[in-house]
């Protein structure tokens, strides 16, 4: 099994535990928490294996002293030995969240920085796609040569130079493959 999988069943039950009116400040609360918690002195602590689940939950007590909530969640993270998938649960949350308003996460990957002109035009052509409301997130890769790359839920689009070189070169490869047959 995926662990994104995994973690999507956590958020989905954190979602459903929440109510309506905090699930925007919670959404905040746990993405602070997984970048605090799972750095250095607290995050090597907590993917260690060989602690024990209640000496785990006894140093979040101590440490964590955020959204109930939160506080909760990571107590049922520890419990069932899943503490290692609290940024994974925190991305997953997020895209639950907002999937429940109706809109969609995407992260969109591009060679160089593109101006905000062109970003929102870039939105707004994938909200019509979609036909949902986008938040994106931008990324600059510039192995990927050209192009836009787009993810959004379990999708990607790959619309870059690097990726249709490397559909030509396996369309290629499998040619010569047919042909040496």
């Amino acid at each position: 099994m995926r662990w994104d999988a995994v973690a999507r069943r956590y958020a989905r039950a954190f979602l459903e535990a929440v109510p309506p009116e905090r699930r925007q400040a919670e959404d905040e609360a746990l993405a602070q928490a997984a970048r605090e918690l799972m750095e250095p002195p607290l995050g090597p602590v907590l993917r260690h294996p060989g602690i024990p689940a209640r000496a785990k939950r006894q140093l979040l007590d101590a440490a964590y002293d955020g959204s109930p909530w939160v506080k909760n969640l990571l107590a049922v993270l520890v419990d069932h030995g899943r503490e290692r998938l609290l940024p994974q649960v925190a991305e997953q949350y997020h895209a639950v969240l907002l999937e429940a308003s109706g809109r969609v996460a995407a992260t969109v990957r591009t060679a160089r920085d593109l101006d905000e002109g062109r970003r929102q035009r870039l939105v707004r052509r994938l909200s019509e796609v979609l036909g949902r409301e986008v938040d994106a997130t931008f990324e600059v890769d510039p192995a990927l040569l050209g192009g836009v790359e787009v993810r959004f839920g379990d999708h990607l689009w790959d619309g870059t130079v690097k990726g249709r070189l490397m559909r030509l070169r396996r369309a290629l490869r499998d040619e010569v493959r047919i042909g040496e047959a």
